[in-house]
């Protein structure tokens, strides 16, 4: 797999010609001064002590180090490519936010998944959420039910039915609004 930093004279290529180490190294290759190219191996681990420091260029290379393998992950939670593709972004984003304060006690690709599974679980329970108020809410209209009898029907409390209905509805005016 090979991974290209833009924007810096720098292009990273993943390697795994490190026996010693679980984790692949990733072979810098920069400009140097007479104009060809000078190759330095670096790990997560280094790539995330420039990223502490705010090197973008770093954080680039780790991202795209890692960013294919983690899509594929999320996508066996979410089921759904662009909700994968914008869990991982979630993820480097949360990374680059905390990057001065971010302390990974295992390995980062170790950190990386978890991180991404929980995001990706997080998605699919919010998802699930979503429809079930969906739900509430056209029972609500299609059926002509009252709240109460939503409630039972849906094992919550009648204040919980109302309290959904109105923010359906909330939502549905401010969704509506540019079209009235």
């Amino acid at each position: 797999m090979q991974v290209f930093a833009t924007g810096l004279a720098a292009t990273a290529r993943v390697t795994s010609d490190r026996p010693s180490s679980s984790q692949p190294a990733i072979m810098l290759l920069s400009s140097d001064s007479t104009g060809g190219q000078a190759k330095s191996s670096i790990r997560d681990d280094e790539l995330l002590a420039l990223i502490r420091s705010g090197d973008e260029g770093a954080f680039e290379v780790l991202f795209r180090a890692h960013a294919i393998a983690l899509r594929a992950f999320a996508l066996e939670y979410v089921k759904s490519r662009d909700i994968a593709v914008e869990v991982v972004h979630d993820v480097f984003l949360r990374i680059w936010e905390r990057r001065e304060r971010l302390e990974i006690r295992e390995s980062f690709k170790a950190y990386i998944y978890r991180a991404t599974r929980n995001r990706a679980l997080d998605v699919v329970k919010r998802s699930a959420l979503e429809q079930r108020y969906v739900e509430e809410s056209m029972l609500r209209w299609k059926s002509g039910l009252r709240y109460d009898e939503i409630a039972e029907l849906m094992g919550t409390s009648t204040k919980t039915v109302e309290n959904q209905m109105t923010r359906a509805l909330r939502e549905l005016r401010a969704r509506l609004a540019p079209y009235l």
